[in-house]
């Protein structure tokens, strides 16, 4: 407990029943199969620990082993902001008073809606899946809803199809055409919002394969 692991090697190392409370690694990292059991079971020095080991992880080329790490830091985290809001323990009580418990609420709100939409930028399938939800089912049917604000350019009624290719079009960077043209406030504003979620959307998979890519 509370010691310094400085550019130690670890090969073939098993962990059985240790307690790395307070503990630092530099420049090493134990395998995060191994210590998983051994970390701290108060979420806040677990969450610490873990950015620590995954920060560490990184730098010496431990790709698999650093993603492990970040998502443990993540979900401690939900834990401690958890308990935090709901004040399960004394400890709670005495360090969040009601404003920082509303606080850790909205906090752990943004949070689970991170791993629900995006998967923390962690999880490539979660964000591809959502993706994909959003441009080819949720917001097609919503324009194919308000298609009486939207005018087709080559003339005629606006059927499924139509709504499918305007909603890629606005959720992809480019290479999609539509002949459709938003022309009511609501029209415009889900236009708007769905080719924001698009941004975002391609900022982590480019985020995503980049630090691929590093870790290769």
């Amino acid at each position: 407990m509370g010691c310094k692991f400085i550019d130690c090697e670890f090969p073939r190392v098993a962990v059985q029943g240790c307690d790395f409370r307070y503990s630092r690694f530099s420049l090493c990292v134990l395998p995060y199969a191994e210590i998983e059991l051994s970390l701290p079971q108060e979420p806040n020095l677990r969450e610490e620990l873990s950015r620590n080991l995954a920060l560490e992880a990184s730098r010496v080329g431990q790709a698999e082993d650093a993603k492990a790490f970040r998502l443990c830091q993540i979900r401690s985290r939900e834990e401690d902001l958890r308990a935090a809001m709901k004040g399960d323990s004394q400890w709670y009580r005495e360090h969040y008073d009601a404003l920082r418990r509303i606080g850790a609420g909205v906090s752990l709100t943004f949070s689970v809606l991170n791993r629900w939409l995006w998967g923390y930028g962690e999880k490539v399938t979660v964000l591809l899946r959502n993706s994909i939800i959003a441009a080819a089912v949720l917001f097609p049917l919503l324009f194919y809803l308000v298609r009486d604000e939207l005018v087709k350019k080559t003339g005629g009624s606006i059927d499924v199809s139509d709504a499918l290719w305007f909603s890629l079009k606005n959720f992809l960077p480019s290479g999609v055409e539509s002949d459709l043209v938003a022309h009511g406030a609501t029209a415009r504003t889900l236009s708007g919002i769905e080719g924001f979620i698009g941004v975002i959307a391609a900022g982590l998979f480019a985020s995503y394969l980049f630090r691929w890519i590093l870790d290769r």
